[in-house]
């Protein structure tokens, strides 16, 4: 991007300084591809629990793509990492099941569930968040249809008080965790935006 602009400002040495700067960091960058996938991280830092993500799946990869610039969404590792997080999700939590509307968690070896200490739950569960992110990853794609499965799901889990969670039980649909998080609510905020701009233009 840099070098693009710096080139059409005819900045010419600048232009190509950013050129090898970004050619470095695509070349670093690729230390985070396993396999077909684009990892995030290999562990969570906690003081009390650590918890190994194992498959390195984690749904902030997507969230740093969509919320950076969109411009990489169909890159093939990006959209296998997609694929596997939304498959395995499927097969975590049974609220997906017998559904193609698919609740999505933060990462799959997410111990947090929103009321126990990680050693004393039985994993984590959907997070509104994860499925507002996926829902603007495919309407950043123009794939509508794709992105209203995951906001519909977030409509399908708000309680009658409008308030979103932080998480909705994987068994019950239930909300579960912080009861009214911010966060979730400025995600939705961003998912509306973000499918007005598709179907208004």
């Amino acid at each position: 991007h840099a070098s693009n602009l710096a080139e059409k400002k005819g900045e010419t040495e600048y232009a190509r300084k950013c050129a090898k700067k970004a050619l470095t960091l695509s070349k670093a960058l690729s230390g985070y591809k396993k396999g077909n996938n684009i990892v995030c991280s290999t562990h969570v830092s906690e003081v009390k629990t650590p918890q190994p993500k194992i498959s390195g799946l984690d749904i902030a990869t997507i969230s740093a793509h969509v919320h950076y610039d969109g411009n990489h969404l169909n890159d093939p590792h990006l959209q296998q990492t997609v694929t596997d997080l939304v498959s395995g999700f499927k097969a975590l939590y049974p609220i997906n099941m017998n559904t193609d509307k698919i609740g999505l968690g933060r990462y799959l070896e997410d111990r947090y569930d929103g009321i126990k200490n990680n050693h004393q739950s039985d994993g984590g569960n959907p997070w509104n968040i994860s499925n507002l992110i996926m829902a603007q990853f495919y309407y950043l794609k123009n794939q509508l249809g794709e992105g209203d499965k995951y906001l519909e799901w977030v409509l399908d889990h708000i309680p009658v008080t409008g308030k979103l969670s932080e998480q909705v039980n994987k068994y019950t649909g239930e909300p579960c965790g912080v009861d009214n998080l911010y966060w979730s609510h400025g995600e939705f905020i961003e998912t509306i935006h973000k499918r007005n701009k598709l179907i208004l233009t």
